[in-house]
């Protein structure tokens, strides 16, 4: 099997980053892949499987590294891309399945693996796996480059220069005003906390102090900063559905290299690069639990502040 690598492959997990002078150390050993890595990789492609068929080992035929964890181009948040090939006639032996399609079968992988995204990182950094099902030896993307199974380099990665920022320039400036409007809304709710800290702390003054019309009215405007923190953050959590959504289509129904290369996934690693993704996922977790008000507050107040915050 040959394999080549492309421009394209460097849009992946780091499309803003400058390239580096060395592979990622939290993966690589110099262009050595760590034991440790390579084992937790395949350890995990396998559990995952798990949860939704009886046997994958019997029909993964091969196991591969992409994307940019494996260039000179990454950073701190860069997704690992684990990409298998499946063999559809050991698949069929080994797993109960409704259809015999081997199209239909592999729709259903990829769904199920969407539902895996951002649920586990190799431990002790901050990088997400990303799992990818092909069904056959062509449909493998250019940008595979690590053999996880044989543990060797398919393709050595090329140190080169380009200016990303201008390369998506046709697509920033969207990036940029979804992220002025995550600013707006973290900076908002972060300034109510702090306000109604100050409510709080007048609200426990004596009479003597503030009266107890002063007080109702304080109280008042402490509850409405309580219904505008709610309401940016459902709209945080909005955005950030929406952002993730958009990219998971593209990749539901385009090639992954070329859903790589369009805006949904460019505006997608532009918001996960400056780190707004942490705090958005934690704040849609609070949501989907059934919390009381106070504690769904103190949850969000901590996200921003810390647990240990003096607010």
């Amino acid at each position: 099997m040959s394999f080549r690598l492309c421009s394209e492959m460097y849009v992946n997990a780091s499309v803003l980053d400058f390239p580096k002078k060395v592979l990622c150390k939290d993966v690589w050993d110099g262009e050595i892949l760590k034991p440790s890595v390579r084992n937790f990789l395949l350890e995990k492609l396998y559990e995952v499987l798990k949860k939704y068929y009886k046997n994958p080992k019997n029909w993964i035929i091969n196991v591969y590294l992409a994307g940019s964890i494996a260039t000179y181009q990454y950073n701190d948040d860069t997704d690992i891309d684990v990409h298998f090939l499946v063999e559809w006639n050991l698949f069929l032996k080994n797993e109960k399945t409704s259809s015999e399609n081997s199209e239909e079968i592999h729709k259903e992988i990829k769904e199920n693996l969407v539902k895996e995204r951002y649920k586990y990182f190799l431990p002790n950094t901050r990088h997400a796996l990303e799992f990818y099902a092909y069904p056959t030896e062509e449909s493998i993307p250019a940008d595979v480059a690590y053999d996880l199974i044989e543990n060797k380099w398919l393709a050595v990665p090329q140190k080169y220069v380009e200016d990303p920022y201008l390369r998506f320039a046709q697509y920033l400036d969207e990036a940029k005003k979804i992220a002025e409007q995550i600013d707006v809304l973290i900076g908002g709710i972060k300034r109510k906390f702090i306000e109604n800290d100050s409510f709080l702390q007048d609200m426990k003054k004596p009479f003597s102090i503030i009266s107890k019309i002063e007080k109702e009215i304080i109280n008042k405007y402490y509850l409405k900063n309580v219904e505008t923190i709610l309401l940016d953050a459902n709209e945080l959590v909005d955005i950030f559905v929406q952002i993730t959504e958009a990219r998971e289509e593209k990749f539901k129904n385009v090639s992954d290299l070329k859903a790589q290369m369009t805006k949904e996934n460019i505006i997608f690693k532009f918001i996960q690069k400056f780190g707004y993704f942490e705090s958005l996922r934690k704040i849609r977790e609070i949501f989907k639990q059934d919390l009381a008000e106070e504690e769904k507050l103190n949850k969000i107040k901590n996200i921003f502040f810390g647990e240990n915050n003096d607010r």
